[in-house]
C-alpha cells in the first residue's frame, strides 16, 4: 500500500464508515480533524461542526460554504492542483508548530461557546419562530420535542466529551427550555 511505502502505516489509520460512538472517540483523540469537500456541495459538513464541539482546529477546504467558519479555528486549502502541496505544507507546519494548534482547538472552544451552544441556537430558533403566525395547539409539542432532543444530546455527547474542559457541556439546556416555555405561553 501507499502507506507502507511511505512509511506511515503506524501514523495514518483509514477506518472507512465509522459507528457515531467510534467517530467521537475518534475525533477525540485527533490532534487536529480533516474536512475536505470537493466538488462542493454549497453545505458545511456536520462533521466540521462534531470536531468544534471536541475542542479540536479543523482543516478544510477554502470554498464559499467554509466562508463563514472563523479563521481562528480553521485552516483553510484551496481546491485545485496545489491542494495536496498546500495539505502537506499545514500539516507540518501544524505538526512544527503547537502553539498553532493550541490556538485552533481554543478557537474551535471560543466558537462553540459563543456561537454553536445549544442557548445560542434555541434563541435563534425562538426569534424565528416569533415571526410565524400562531400556530396550532398540538404543535406547541414542537418546542418540547426539540429542547429533549437537544438534552439527549448533550447526554450521549457527554459520555466523549471531558466536560472539565468544556463546561458549556455539563448544562442542561435550560435556556432552551425557558425559551420554549415562553414561546409556549405566548400562544396559549
Amino acid at each position: 500500500s501507499e502507506l507502507a511505502e511511505l512509511g506511515l502505516e503506524d501514523a495514518v489509520r483509514i477506518t472507512g464508515w465509522l459507528e457515531e460512538a467510534q467517530g467521537f472517540d475518534a475525533l477525540h483523540a485527533a490532534n487536529v480533524c480533516v474536512n475536505l469537500r470537493g466538488p462542493s456541495t454549497m453545505g458545511v459538513s456536520g462533521g466540521v461542526f462534531q470536531a468544534f464541539s471536541m475542542g479540536r482546529g479543523a482543516v478544510v477546504s477554502d470554498i464559499p460554504e467554509t466562508a463563514e467558519l472563523p479563521d481562528d479555528c480553521v485552516c483553510k486549502v484551496a481546491p485545485g492542483d496545489a491542494e495536496v502541496a498546500e495539505l502537506a505544507r499545514v500539516f507540518v507546519r501544524l505538526r512544527e508548530h503547537a502553539e498553532e494548534r493550541s490556538a485552533l482547538e481554543a478557537g474551535a472552544r471560543r466558537f462553540v461557546d459563543e456561537v454553536c451552544h445549544w442557548s445560542h441556537v434555541a434563541q435563534r430558533y425562538a426569534q424565528c419562530l416569533e415571526g410565524f403566525p400562531a400556530h396550532r395547539a398540538n404543535q406547541k409539542s414542537l418546542i418540547q420535542g426539540a429542547i429533549e432532543a437537544a438534552d439527549k444530546a448533550r447526554d450521549f455527547l457527554s459520555k466523549y466529551v471531558n466536560t472539565a474542559q468544556f463546561p458549556l457541556w455539563r448544562h442542561k439546556s435550560t435556556r432552551a427550555a425557558e425559551m420554549g416555555k415562553l414561546l409556549e405561553n405566548s400562544y396559549r
